[in-house]
């Protein structure tokens, strides 16, 4: 989200311009000529295995997507079956907005015309079928890479990089040419595993700038599917739920995590737990707060300044501080890597590079 001139938008209704109209278009893979000097090349070239077609003239081989690895930077270190994988980033193709008018700025104008087209949700980013503009043009693109993150910690930060296809240190490129750093989505899978918790109970908190959903199969204290909703364009937000987990040795439950970033610049996502034996079930009263400023949990910049890392704020501390009975505040910390297990037996080509 943007630094300055920032607000939590609302839900509306599609705008006229989002005419329904079944989309099923991709945009290619477009890298940029521009390295990143930090970019760690990873041990293998992905999950994904080259395909060949044959169009009667002979073979061809389409070579597999590109390896992007953790370009959010920090996290914790995944081995090389852990980690969290995505397929897909699905990005708004800018060129589509209509022009700003006289008496508006680029970034209210673009972030309510997206807001409205996708009804600022994660979900309708991440299934764009419906979401075209009135020339019958997809406002929503897609790009295979194959996205390894070691865990969901990340704390406020300028996001300007972009997705660094590990190979090469080329960074993935929008419909424009630009380094695509704002307005795109994408799809996390794992499965949550013990770890090192003790078997038990377990209370589970998302703060994340902009919306995600973290969707965990069965593993509610009752078996049913865990759900907790942050989605919307917003800063860092505390979302919680009144569900518990409950994690045994043997627990492992499929793990989707869907997020978006809205306007830039700052990005963040964590995965927070406290257990219920210490806590209790009782909801943090930080829950739900944190959206409408840009520095409530982190400050990441001073003026124009970007500040790397951030800095803790108040709340934050609070809440990974010592639970406080009186409040009901803290206890919480960052879920570690070694809950994290790719699925399908999968590796993580970027294990080591973290």
């Amino acid at each position: 989200m943007q630094v300055s001139s920032r607000y939590t938008l609302t839900i509306a209704s599609v705008v006229a311009v989002t005419t329904l109209a079944l989309f099923n278009n991709c945009g290619q893979v477009k890298f940029s000529s521009t390295p990143n000097a930090n970019q760690q090349s990873p041990s293998a070239q992905g999950t994904t295995t080259p395909t060949t077609s044959n169009n009667g003239g002979g073979t061809t081989s389409t070579p597999p997507p590109p390896v992007v690895c953790n370009p959010f930077g920090g996290g914790g270190s995944a081995t090389s079956t852990e980690g969290l994988e995505a397929n897909d980033v699905y990005y708004v193709d800018q060129s589509q907005i209509p022009p700003v008018p006289a008496n508006d700025s680029s970034w209210s104008w673009n972030s309510t015309y997206i807001s409205n087209a996708i009804q600022n949700s994660v979900e309708n980013l991440l299934n764009p079928v419906n979401i075209v503009t009135a020339s019958g043009a997809p406002l929503i693109l897609s790009s295979a890479v194959n996205l390894f993150l070691p865990d969901i910690n990340y704390p406020d930060m300028y996001f300007t990089q972009g997705f660094v296809n590990a190979a090469n240190g080329q960074a993935l490129q929008d419909a424009s040419g630009n380094t695509l750093t704002s307005y795109f989505g994408f799809r996390l899978k794992s499965n949550f595993v013990a770890g090192n918790w003790a078997p038990g109970d377990y209370q589970i908190a998302i703060l994340s700038d902009d919306g995600s959903i973290l969707t965990m199969t069965g593993a509610a204290s009752d078996g049913s599917n865990f759900v907790i909703n942050d989605d919307g364009f917003h800063s860092m937000q505390m979302a919680c739920s009144t569900q518990t987990i409950h994690v045994t040795a043997n627990s492992e439950f499929p793990l989707t995590f869907d997020y978006m970033q809205g306007p830039p610049i700052t990005i963040g996502m964590i995965m927070l737990y406290r257990p219920v034996s210490v806590a209790g079930t009782a909801q943090d009263p930080l829950c739900g707060q944190g959206g409408g400023s840009d520095s409530y949990f982190f400050l990441d910049h001073n003026g124009s300044t970007p500040i790397n890392p951030s800095e803790p704020q108040a709340p934050y501390l609070q809440l990974t501080g010592p639970f406080n009975p009186s409040t009901g505040s803290g206890g919480w910390a960052p879920v570690e890597a070694n809950h994290f297990v790719l699925p399908s037996n999968n590796t993580n080509p970027c294990a080591g590079t973290d």
